[in-house]
C-alpha cells in the first residue's frame, strides 16, 4: 500500500508501465537493514532481476539497492522510495538505446 504522494504515485505508474510492457518480471529482494524509529520504518535492500519482453526472449538483467520508507502502525503505508529501484526498468530500457542518427 502507498501513501498518496506524488513520488509514490509515480512509482506506482511506472510499475504498472513495466506489468503492461514484460511479458515476465523475476525480482529477488535481500534485506541488507532494517532501521525502526516510532512509527517510521526504513528498509534497505539489495535486488536483482530479469525482465522478458516475450517467452523467447533472454531477458535483461539489472541490479541495484534501495531504500524504502514506511510508516504506520496498524496500516504500513510506504512513504517514499530512494535509490535505484526495480521499478520503471521500460523507461530504463528505453533512455539506454542508442537513438537513430539523423539524416
Amino acid at each position: 500500500m502507498l501513501s498518496p504522494l506524488d513520488q509514490t504515485e509515480e512509482l506506482q505508474r511506472q510499475a504498472e508501465m513495466d506489468f503492461d510492457a514484460f511479458h515476465m518480471i523475476t525480482l529477488e529482494f535481500r534485506i541488507e537493514r532494517v532501521l525502526l524509529a516510532k512509527d517510521d520504518l526504513d528498509v534497505l535492500v539489495n535486488w536483482q532481476g530479469v525482465w522478458k519482453k516475450d517467452a523467447n526472449d533472454t531477458g535483461t538483467r539489472q541490479r541495484g539497492h534501495a531504500r524504502l520508507q514506511w510508516v504506520g502502525t496498524q496500516s504500513i503505508l510506504l512513504r517514499s522510495a530512494q535509490g535505484d529501484l526495480p521499478f520503471g526498468m521500460k523507461t530504463k530500457l528505453m533512455l539506454a538505446e542508442p537513438s537513430s542518427p539523423l539524416r
